[in-house]
């Protein structure tokens, strides 16, 4: 962090134009950023945690709406194979016209 480093070098070196019982100042400046940067990356992984939870949530939802659908077209495979054989419009099906006709 920039400040962080500013604030160090204000407390290390010595500058003629800023005088000495500022020091301390520069310190708690230094101490009070440091905090702050600490406190921003707490927030960060906060809001990390935040957003991962989210996204947990939603594939969670996703999976609960799949596995209906997965279930429906299970449901719906049977028919639907039934009406694709009985619904053709030939007359040359082989069960038509014989006794053993798919088996």
């Amino acid at each position: 962090a920039p400040m962080v480093e500013v604030g160090e070098e204000l407390q290390r070196l010595s500058f003629p134009f800023i005088d000495k019982n500022m020091r301390p100042y520069f310190r708690d400046v230094e101490i009070h950023v440091k905090r702050q940067m600490e406190d921003l990356g707490n927030l960060c992984d906060i809001a990390s945690q935040t957003i991962e939870i989210g996204l947990l949530l939603e594939s969670s939802r996703q999976s609960i709406v799949q596995r209906k659908f997965a279930g429906w077209a299970a449901i719906l495979a049977f028919p639907t194979a039934i009406a694709g054989i009985y619904g053709m419009n030939f007359e040359n099906m082989p069960e038509l016209k014989w006794e053993y006709g798919y088996f």
